[in-house]
């Protein structure tokens, strides 16, 4: 009888270091649980839980530059003061593009009268658009096109005797409003529609933009540069 009790009450001892153990171990884990539930709004520790090591530096670099860019170099842009091209790579009807680019004016928000030609050059759609009054409705209809035909088959092109520049939609999720692009000095910028608002005619020179090597504004001036007087 007193072994078995004995027994019983060892069997009763680690029961309760178990639960004993177990309790803290729960109330630990539930407060890292909070602890990033409170964090994720700040995106401290939620870029390096739920990004690849390759997405997370970009993002919240730009993150970083949207939130603080009043430190930023700025490049204001005079688009009524330049030649402003959207281009498409690909062979489709004019009709099918002419349809698209409508839709997008629609979408404006400042009711923009902007008109176009379109222009085929081999397997390369340009369109060269007249009265645009801001850089930021320029790049919306750049976004708004590249969600049809792809971001590294959709740019923007403006040009002058000055400067020209060239630039493209991201296609990380977290980065659809950004636009980046690069000058004919090989600045490179960005353009941010989260502050479009405050300066549409704006954009922040970043020397870090990731941009294809294979572009240049050299590229664009080659395959725009006889558009206006055709």
């Amino acid at each position: 009888m007193e072994t078995f009790l004995n027994v019983a009450l060892i069997c009763l001892l680690v029961i309760g270091i178990v639960v004993f153990l177990k309790s803290p171990l729960e109330i630990i884990r539930n407060f890292f649980k909070a602890l990033v539930r409170f964090l994720d709004p700040l995106d401290i520790f939620t870029e390096r839980l739920f990004k690849s090591k390759d997405e997370a530096p970009k993002s919240k670099h730009f993150k970083k530059i949207i939130k603080g860019n009043n430190s930023q170099n700025k490049l204001k842009i005079d688009s009524s003061e330049l030649s402003n091209f959207i281009i498409i790579k690909g062979d489709f009807a004019h009709s099918v593009i002419k349809t698209d680019l409508e839709e997008a004016l629609l979408h404006l928000e400042n009711g923009a009268s902007i008109e176009f030609a379109i222009h085929n050059k081999g397997k390369t759609i340009i369109a060269h658009l007249t009265q645009v009054d801001s850089i930021a409705d320029l790049m919306f209809i750049v976004q708004f096109m590249a969600n049809s035909y792809g971001a590294d088959n959709t740019f923007g092109f403006q040009r002058s005797q000055n400067l020209s520049l060239f630039f493209m939609s991201y296609t990380e999720q977290d980065l659809v409003n950004i636009i980046g692009g690069m000058t004919s000095t090989n600045e490179r910028f960005f353009f941010s529609f989260e502050n479009s608002k405050m300066d549409m005619n704006t954009v922040y020179i970043d020397q870090s933009v990731d941009l294809p090597k294979s572009l240049n504004t050299d590229f664009f001036e080659h395959l725009t540069e006889d558009i206006e007087t055709s």
